[in-house]
């Protein structure tokens, strides 16, 4: 499908005029914005030896943005430390309407062919086209793309979302480390949620089978044993790395029913060598028909299976990114999150007033009413709220500051019910809820359950005059009625 409207044209670029002009003029296009030189590279000076530009043409003879259709095995970790963001594509491409949403599939490099592309990517509440051009930075001995590559040396739908998040960070070296679902929400403009894996609740694996089945993207990250980062262990899991999460089934072995979750490795390469993994001794008890049905394969391809009990014991964190209701699915799937987005800003002298320990501005605050109108169980109605404010990752060239921000939860009633809380009130009365900890990173987020009634919401700075814009938003399973 494609992309929700408005959409903004990112540094003021037109693609299609700018394609319009290259086929008119027969130049191909050369992205003024991004250069193929080292300052797209790297945000230090330094030389880059043994690194040449090429276009896809100049790589293989016959280049395609897809070879049939875009998979999750399709894309590879290169030599940059970007494994979450490569662990993420693996994600996105397990659901083709994503996938074609972010980099649209009309897009090919025979007709009208003019070296140019255009990538779009959820940020702040919009969608914005990034416009690139298909030269990318390849080995010169090889000619082999330096960072994503394909595992098939046609294809390059991977190798140029990795270049658009490049270029929207300025170089190619921001994106070494990072986590799942920053790219995640990038990608589809959904919301995250992390569990530490230790502290996992007792539905934990139900969780995954339910997120997964509403067609949330998950990943994991870290390995429990102390090792140097990017150390392989001898069970076959790397410290330090990040995986993507794309399938969970109960099967019945050794008499018993066994949970399991699937795993990618985005080197594509080097899985897991315990229980349940590839041509282990567990799958001997499995029929051929039930392998089958879950996707079971034997293959070195970094993907594998393991126990919930293994997972959930060698893994440190879990991320999963639920999706707005905006998608549709081929296979009708009716259960989505309903989804509600304020954008706002903190201006100092105005409303940024800081945190509830200073008392005579924290009312100056942005206030966002929301309503519950029926729980949804006896204990009350589940809700996500997270709050993210303008943010570029670190050493990106242009890196603002990003605020150490919160939020509070109030339940009013009576008079209150549809007005600003005012100094007195907030005086008088405490929050029912608020965020973990304030946090400087780019977004915050906790899920909380609350009876049938009516909230204020309060997103803060930790001090008066802190300015940033940020942008609110609200998962439910059931509608709520929000107003600003």
């Amino acid at each position: 499908m494609s992309a929700p409207s408005p959409i903004t044209q990112y540094k003021d670029q037109d693609y299609n005029a700018l394609k319009a002009q290259c086929l008119e003029s027969g130049k191909l296009f050369e992205d003024p914005t991004f250069p193929a030189n080292d300052s797209s590279l790297y945000y230090d000076k330094r030389e880059s030896h043994g690194i040449v530009w090429l276009r896809p043409k100049e790589i293989t003879d016959d280049p395609k943005l897809y070879v049939d259709g875009g998979d999750r095995l399709d894309m590879r970790q290169g030599r940059l430390g970007d494994c979450w963001f490569v662990a993420s594509l693996s994600s996105l491409a397990t659901e083709k309407n994503l996938l074609y949403r972010v980099i649209p599939n009309d897009q090919t490099f025979d007709k009208d062919y003019a070296g140019i592309l255009h990538v779009r990517f959820w940020r702040m509440g919009q969608w914005a086209d990034i416009v690139i051009d298909d030269r990318l930075p390849c080995f010169e001995k090889s000619k082999r793309p330096c960072y994503v590559h394909p595992s098939d040396k046609h294809e390059f739908w991977g190798c140029f979302i990795e270049k658009a998040y490049a270029k929207v960070n300025n170089s190619y070296e921001a994106l070494v480390g990072g986590v799942n679902w920053e790219a995640l929400e990038t990608f589809t403009g959904g919301i995250h949620e992390d569990y530490h894996m230790p502290s996992m609740p007792a539905d934990g694996f139900q969780r995954i089978f339910n997120a997964l089945a509403r067609h949330s993207l998950l990943g994991c990250f870290g390995v429990t044993q102390l090792r140097v980062k990017g150390h392989v262990l001898p069970n076959g899991l790397v410290w330090g790395h990040a995986y993507s999460v794309d399938k969970a089934a109960k099967i019945e072995g050794n008499d018993e029913e066994v949970p399991l979750v699937r795993i990618r490795n985005p080197w594509g390469c080097g899985e897991w060598k315990g229980a349940w993994s590839d041509g282990s001794a567990e799958w001997d008890t499995v029929s051929e028909e039930t392998k089958k049905a879950i996707g079971m394969a034997v293959a070195n391809n970094g993907e594998f299976w393991m126990s919930y009990e293994d997972f959930i014991s060698n893994y440190v964190t879990l991320e999963i990114c639920m999706l707005k209701p905006d998608i549709e699915y081929k296979d009708g799937n009716k259960m989505k999150w309903n989804f509600v987005e304020v954008a706002g800003e903190w201006k100092k002298g105005v409303n940024a007033g800081g945190c509830w320990n200073f008392r005579k501005t924290y009312h100056t605050n942005p206030q966002i009413r929301f309503e519950i109108p029926e729980d949804d169980t006896p204990e009350g109605t589940s809700i996500f709220i997270a709050l993210m404010q303008m943010f570029t990752r670190p050493f990106a060239g242009e890196h603002k500051k990003t605020q150490s921000i919160c939020f509070t939860i109030y339940r009013v009633e009576g008079d209150q019910v549809g007005k600003r809380l005012d100094e007195n009130y907030l005086l008088h009365h405490r929050f029912n809820a608020r965020c973990k900890a304030f946090g400087r990173s780019a977004e915050i987020s906790n899920r909380f359950t609350f009876k049938k009634g009516h909230y204020v919401v309060i997103p803060v700075t930790y001090k008066p005059d802190e300015e940033t814009k940020f942008c609110l938003r609200i998962f439910t399973e059931k509608p709520i009625n929000v107003t600003k």
